[in-house]
């Protein structure tokens, strides 16, 4: 029983194209990397995880505001869920 069929692959005839679409593939990566940097969590940037639930939806910014108010000007708040 022969599922494949012909399993004669020219392998080493198409490596200029596997290193030229490999090759793209590299610059490609690079050049995201260099346009939106790394986006490092907090693993490795430090600080604080809190997930906060409310029983109603409240505004980012109403957040935001008040973590302020207490000393935290730089806090990132998100929507989860």
């Amino acid at each position: 029983m022969n599922i494949f069929g012909n399993s004669n692959y020219d392998i080493t005839g198409k490596r200029k194209i596997a290193m030229v679409f490999s090759s793209i593939l590299i610059i490609i990566a690079i050049v995201a990397i260099v346009i939106r940097g790394f986006n490092f969590g907090l693993d490795f940037t430090g600080g604080t995880v809190l997930v906060v639930h409310y029983d109603e939806a409240v505004e980012l910014e109403d957040v935001r505001n008040q973590l302020e108010t207490v000393g935290y000007a730089d806090a990132v708040v998100k929507n989860f869920g």
